[in-house]
C-alpha cells in the first residue's frame, strides 16, 4: 500500500505535468487537524482545471494514479436517472479505490468553483498553485461541523418526530414487518436520535467538538456508561431483541433531552414520551382488540 507521501507526491507530479490544470487542494479527514490518521482515510483531492470535459472523456487520467479496483461517477450517474442536467463543465467527480487499498476522492472544478468552495470551506490544504489562482486559506479547521445547541423549537421537533416514527416501528413489529421495522428504527428515528445526542455533546463539550457523521466519534466523547446504553439500543433480528434495544433507545433519548435541559434555559416536555411508552406496552401486550 503506498504511504500518504507517496499519493500526495504523486498528485503533485501529476498536476504538474498537465497544463489545463491550475491547482491542487485537499480536504476531509486528511485536511482535519483533530483526526487520528490511518489506513482508510480517503484522499478527497480537488483538481483546479481549465476545462473539464478531457477528463470525463478520456479516463487515462485516473489511472495515473494506479490501477483501479471500484470506479463511481456520481454526477453522471445521478444525469442518467435525470436528477441533474448533463452539465458538467463546472464540476465532476471520481470516486476511486485502487488495488493496494488507497482511496481518492477525485474532484476536478472550474477556478471559480473552486474558489467558492473555499470561500465556505474551510477544511482544506492547498497542495499545490502554479501561479496563485486560488484565494487564500487559513489554517484548516472542522469549526464548520462542530456540534450546535439546539433551539426550543428544534428540541420540540426533534422529540415528537423521534416519538411519532417509533410508533410506526411498533406497529411493524406487531405485524411482523421485520424488514419495514428495522428501516423505519434505523433510518428515521436513529435520525432523531443521534440529533438529540449530538446536541447533548453540543452542550457539555460547548459546542467546540464534532461527534462525526452519524455519530462515528460518539464512542470517544460518550461515557462509557453512555456508549454501552447507546449500544444496547442496536436490536438483532428477534422481536424480544427490538423491544429490549427500544427501552434502551428511548432511555438514551430521554437522557440526553435531561441533559440539555438541566444545562440551558431550554425546557423539555414529557407528554409525547408517555404516550408512546403507554402505546408500546399496549401493543407488546396485546391490549388492544375492538
Amino acid at each position: 500500500m503506498r504511504t500518504p507521501e507517496q499519493i500526495f507526491e504523486l498528485i503533485k507530479k501529476v498536476a504538474s505535468e498537465d497544463e489545463n490544470i491550475l491547482a491542487v487542494y485537499y480536504g476531509g479527514s486528511r485536511a482535519n487537524p483533530n483526526i487520528t490518521p490511518d489506513i482508510y482515510q480517503d484522499f478527497d483531492v480537488v483538481f483546479v482545471v481549465k476545462e473539464i470535459a478531457p477528463y470525463t472523456k478520456d479516463h487515462s487520467f485516473i489511472e495515473r494514479f494506479g490501477e483501479v479496483l471500484l470506479l463511481q461517477e456520481p454526477d453522471l450517474l445521478d444525469a442518467r436517472l435525470g436528477k441533474i442536467p448533463f452539465d458538467f463543465s463546472k464540476s465532476y467527480t471520481f470516486l476511486t479505490i485502487f488495488k493496494d487499498g488507497n482511496r481518492m476522492d477525485i474532484s476536478l472544478k472550474t477556478l471559480e468553483a473552486a474558489n467558492q468552495e473555499l470561500s465556505k470551506d474551510k477544511m482544506n490544504i492547498i497542495l499545490l498553485d502554479k501561479n496563485h489562482y486560488l484565494k487564500e486559506i487559513g489554517k484548516p479547521t472542522d469549526e464548520q461541523h462542530h456540534n450546535k445547541l439546539p433551539t426550543q423549537a428544534e428540541l420540540d421537533a426533534c422529540s415528537n418526530e423521534f416519538f411519532w416514527c417509533l410508533n410506526n416501528v411498533i406497529k411493524a413489529i406487531a405485524r411482523d414487518e421485520l424488514t419495514y421495522a428495522h428501516t423505519m428504527y434505523n433510518v428515521y428515528v436513529k435520525e432523531q436520535y443521534y440529533k438529540m445526542i449530538d446536541w447533548m455533546l453540543g452542550v457539555r463539550y460547548e459546542g467546540k467538538i464534532s461527534s462525526g457523521k452519524l455519530g462515528k466519534f460518539y464512542k470517544k466523547y460518550l461515557s462509557k456508561d453512555e456508549y454501552n446504553l447507546l449500544c444496547k439500543s442496536f436490536p438483532g433480528v428477534d422481536y424480544d431483541s427490538f423491544w429490549k434495544a427500544i427501552d434502551s433507545l428511548i432511555e438514551m433519548f430521554l437522557y440526553a433531552a435531561h441533559y440539555i435541559t438541566e444545562k440551558t434555559a431550554l425546557t423539555y416536555s414529557e407528554n409525547d414520551a408517555n404516550g408512546l411508552k403507554e402505546y408500546l406496552s399496549k401493543v407488546k401486550n396485546n391490549e388492544y382488540h375492538y
